[in-house]
């Protein structure tokens, strides 16, 4: 019983966030000016695309954005 009243509030928040929008925060910011959102009632991982524009995240993405760091990391101690 209590699983099934879990699944229905994350149905009813999943349907809120579609209705009235996501509650996007700021979950981790790269030095590379890359950035990691969440919402808070759903629980939706969002990036920045090249343009800007928020994209759900996927591992690739997320794997993409922490290469790129370490990358961004490693070429700025070489030039130290």
């Amino acid at each position: 019983m209590h699983n099934l009243s879990r699944k229905v509030s994350a149905r009813l928040t999943r349907l809120r966030c579609r209705i009235v929008g996501h509650n996007i925060k700021l979950s981790k910011e790269y030095q590379t000016h890359q950035r990691e959102y969440v919402c808070d009632a759903c629980k939706c991982q969002y990036t920045e695309d090249n343009n800007g524009f928020l994209t759900p995240l996927t591992p690739k993405l997320k794997r993409v954005n922490e290469v790129m760091e370490q990358f961004y990391l490693r070429r700025r101690a070489k030039t130290a």
